[in-house]
């Protein structure tokens, strides 16, 4: 039998010079008004986090910018929720934990596993890491705890965690507490989704040698990324950060004959005894019926960002949508890894596309966006994944 309370979490905002925001606030358990002692308060996708006290009492400074809440307890069930915080309301969130007081069945981490698992479990990591250098070298820890089903929807390979994942990623120097709530992988399609919520723990006790090999593999992640090119978005600098961006045009497939061409053409291929004509109007008119409406044009100028950025009364850095960017990253050239998964051997500038799937998007200079399904990845951004990921609290050294 399940039975379930409720935790509330009270947060009181005040904005800090700087950039910062100060979150502060008390978890108590619904019904009772104990406090959630020790319960974990982070920002996923940062290095920001804390555990409260005996009270369930926590303050912690955050960059301004658009961010998940994530707050963990053993026994509760985790709870997100998202803010901006130039957008708090006054009075603070009012969040219900639910807390299971049944134990769950877990899983034996000593049981065995076939080899379907393991080959499954290869698959996983790599579209869940990915196979760049910097995921060659990634691991989880606690690999055995991760559910994996490719048998409930063909073609489909499904990904779940009861509790978080460890990746232990020694090139950038972070361990990632990942609480990975799903993940699925349409080997059909080609084409792949996850959500989760990781807190980045940095690597301590290093020597000087190690942080500057680690610094420079952060920049080296960090530079090209997706989190890079939103940033440089926001703050206007694009041509400096060297990215050169097109825009993606739909237009009418000038390989496609006209409706009424097709429709005369099926006509006149009923009506036809003369072979020679029927064949000349399959090949010229009907072979082409099955032609998209549309193709993709690459304009042949570069953009400025001030021609899709613009900023509104308030302030805020709006990204006009509906749209497809093609990116080029100059001065990275691909990795030997990417090559090797696209069975190409000349290195190119790094290319992306990214297709803006919402009307309009709010940007923020810490890399991030107001919508996290706003913009669907294609190439090389695409093809980096959980172990090319930098926190969104990472700046650049001087």
């Amino acid at each position: 039998m399940k039975r379930y309370f409720s935790a509330l979490i009270l947060f009181f905002i005040i904005h800090l010079s700087f950039g910062q925001t100060l979150l502060k606030g008390r978890v108590e358990e619904s019904g009772t008004g104990n406090p959630v002692s020790y319960c974990s308060i982070y920002l996923p996708n940062t290095t920001l986090g804390m555990t409260a006290d005996e009270k369930g009492q926590f303050q912690i400074e955050i960059p301004n910018g658009s961010y998940d809440v994530a707050v963990r307890m053993v026994g509760y069930e985790t709870q997100t929720f998202h803010i901006q915080t130039d957008n708090l309301p006054k009075d603070g969130y009012l969040i219900y934990l639910q807390v299971n007081e049944t134990e769950l069945g877990g899983i034996d981490v000593n049981d065995e596993r076939d080899s379907v698992w393991y080959r499954n479990l290869r698959t996983f990591k790599n579209y869940f890491l990915g196979t760049s250098k910097n995921a060659k070298k990634a691991g989880i820890g606690n690999e055995k705890k991760i559910l994996l089903d490719s048998d409930s929807k063909p073609g489909i390979l499904l990904a779940s965690a009861n509790e978080p994942i460890l990746i232990h990623n020694p090139n950038l120097g972070y361990t990632l507490d990942f609480d990975l709530v799903e993940f699925e992988y349409n080997s059909r399609a080609g084409s792949f989704y996850y959500l989760g919520y990781p807190l980045f723990i940095p690597d301590q006790n290093l020597s000087k040698s190690k942080e500057r090999r680690i610094e420079k593999n952060r920049l080296e992640a960090y530079q090209g990324s997706l989190q890079h090119f939103i940033s440089a978005l926001y703050q206007g600098n694009t041509r400096k950060e060297r990215y050169e961006i097109r825009r993606i045009l739909k237009v009418p497939n000038p390989e496609k004959p006209k409706k009424e061409s097709i429709e005369r053409a099926e006509n006149l291929f009923k009506g036809s005894q003369d072979q020679t004509v029927k064949d000349s109007l399959q090949f010229y008119f009907l072979d082409k019926k099955s032609l998209p409406d549309s193709v993709d044009y690459l304009e042949r100028n570069p953009i400025n960002s001030t021609e899709i950025i613009s900023t509104d009364p308030d302030g805020k850095r709006i990204l006009k949508g509906d749209a497809i960017l093609h990116v080029t990253y100059l001065v990275e050239k691909e990795s030997a890894e990417f090559l090797g998964s696209m069975n190409a051997s000349n290195p190119g500038p790094q290319v992306s596309k990214l297709y803006i799937r919402v009307p309009v998007l709010e940007l923020f200079e810490n890399g991030s966006y107001s919508d996290p399904l706003g913009i669907l990845i294609e190439g090389y951004m695409g093809w980096e994944k959980v172990a090319d990921l930098m926190p969104l609290d990472y700046k650049p050294k001087d």
